[in-house]
């Protein structure tokens, strides 16, 4: 009898590969299909189902290995001359919510409400350390206020 082996990462008789799992975050993250759509869909297309349960494993997997890559972003925005802040309104069932941006040219952060304080925070701690240090905000930044964004700009 012959019997081959599971291909790496599978350590189940039965369980998802990574690319599926991969795809499933995809169409929720991405392409911003809801779970129970997301579900239904690999049913259509693969003829196989896939839990909420394996959706949320694999989005959590997914967060857990970004997060040096939201590190750098953070670092990358942090230490930009120009940064910009923004926001968009959206409702969570009745209740109304928001998303801020903060992005330079190469790259986009984004946050909710409740983490957008302490994100505008640190950007404005660096800015206001800068200045004390050197006293001289013509060769560094200053903070322009809008109705409808933050906008750190070049003092030059």
């Amino acid at each position: 009898m012959n019997r081959g082996g599971f291909p790496a990462g599978v350590s189940q008789p039965v369980q998802y590969g990574e690319r599926a799992r991969g795809f499933a975050v995809y169409l929720n993250q991405y392409q911003l299909i809801p779970y129970q759509r997301v579900t239904e869909m690999f049913e259509d297309l693969f003829g196989q189902p896939i839990n909420q349960g394996i959706l949320l494993n694999a989005l959590e997997t997914s967060y857990d290995n970004l997060e040096s890559t939201e590190n750098r972003i953070k670092s990358e925005i942090l230490n930009s001359p120009c940064v910009h802040f923004d926001e968009t309104g959206l409702y969570r069932g009745s209740e109304r919510a928001w998303l801020h941006s903060t992005s330079t040219e190469k790259f986009t952060y984004y946050t909710r409400n409740e983490a957008m304080q302490a994100w505008m925070m640190l950007v404005s701690f660096r800015t206001t350390k800068e200045y004390m240090t050197t006293g001289n905000l013509t060769t560094h930044m200053r903070t322009v206020l809008t109705p409808f964004a933050m906008l750190i700009i070049s003092g030059n």
